[in-house]
């Protein structure tokens, strides 16, 4: 059975890098924000080898077997086999993500905080929600033909979602494991703010998420299943992170991951990183620079001492 790999992280962390990384090793494979799938066929969105989906014979031949097993075609019906309530910011599907379907996957969000907000082994526990535990099922059954169909023993999804991550762990937990990937809020938030997000959203994002993952991972996975990698330290001794973070994984460490945009990804969805044909990898620390003391003043007003309880001073 291949093993299904979690990277849970706020937006601007570094998943799409982590996840780039792994999937140049000679058994993983890139699965980029998987969840959002529906909406990259039903938009024909670039997949990360330069083509757009339509046109990306890989993900051709994966919608012809779904057709063929599940008598559904997404090509013509994008939505009809749904991975997981994945509400999109930036890029949007009108068509699907109305204000009641944003109404629905918010009151299921709040459904799942209340369920795993309490440990694994609570008496009573408030149901995952029918269409999620669906979007599992489903879920699933898209990992194992994509394992089967690229040959790989581990599958990469970046979608961040950390109530999804439970989920499957939940459903299959000697297969899934779980890395929370962390980076300093004030890259994040500079980061978030240089791309026209208000001082306020940018902060409150990063903060909500983390506050959400760092007790829901903590309540429901147990340590062996779940590894903690900052983003500063992927990049700056990649070599290393990439060895711990295989040795968790079950793999062994190949050093060509360091040259990872030498093997041709399909991820779907994610920031344009996805797309840079560069290898470099840099340490983004502009924020020291670039936010005064005000900025940095009001980011640690917002995010109270999440900073700090990450790791960092």
């Amino acid at each position: 059975m291949p093993v299904y790999c979690f990277v849970c992280s706020a937006a601007r962390s570094g998943s799409t890098l982590l996840d780039r990384l792994l999937g140049a090793h000679s058994r993983a494979a890139s699965l980029g924000e998987i969840s959002f799938l529906n909406k990259a066929i039903s938009l024909d969105q670039i997949c990360s080898c330069g083509k757009n989906i339509s046109h990306c014979k890989t993900w051709n031949a994966v919608l012809d077997r779904i057709e063929s097993e599940k008598q559904l075609d997404l090509r013509k019906q994008p939505y009809a086999l749904q991975f997981w309530d994945a509400r999109a910011s930036v890029i949007v599907d009108k068509k699907f993500q109305t204000g009641l379907y944003v109404l629905m996957t918010k009151f299921r969000t709040l459904q799942c905080d209340i369920r795993f907000r309490q440990r694994a082994d609570a008496k009573f526990r408030l149901p995952l929600p029918a269409k999620l535990e669906n979007n599992v099922v489903n879920s699933l059954y898209l990992y194992k033909i994509l394992a089967d169909m690229w040959a790989k023993d581990v599958l990469v999804d970046s979608s961040k979602n950390v109530h999804k991550a439970l989920a499957v762990h939940e459903k299959k937990p000697d297969n899934t494991r779980i890395i929370y990937l962390t980076r300093d809020g004030r890259g994040v938030y500079n980061s978030r703010r240089s791309s026209g997000f208000s001082s306020k959203q940018s902060a409150k994002a990063w903060y909500r998420y983390n506050l959400r993952a760092s007790s829901y991972l903590a309540f429901n996975v147990p340590k062996e299943h779940l590894l903690s990698v900052k983003y500063e330290d992927l990049v700056s001794d990649p070599a290393r992170t990439l060895s711990q973070i295989c040795d968790f994984l079950g793999i062994t460490f190949e050093t060509g991951m360091l040259k990872f945009t030498d093997v041709e990804h399909h991820l779907v969805n994610g920031n344009d990183m996805r797309l840079r044909q560069s290898h470099e990898i840099s340490l983004d620390e502009r924020w020291k620079t670039e936010l005064d003391k005000d900025a940095l003043a009001t980011f640690e007003h917002l995010t109270k001492s999440m900073n700090s309880k990450l790791g960092y001073k």
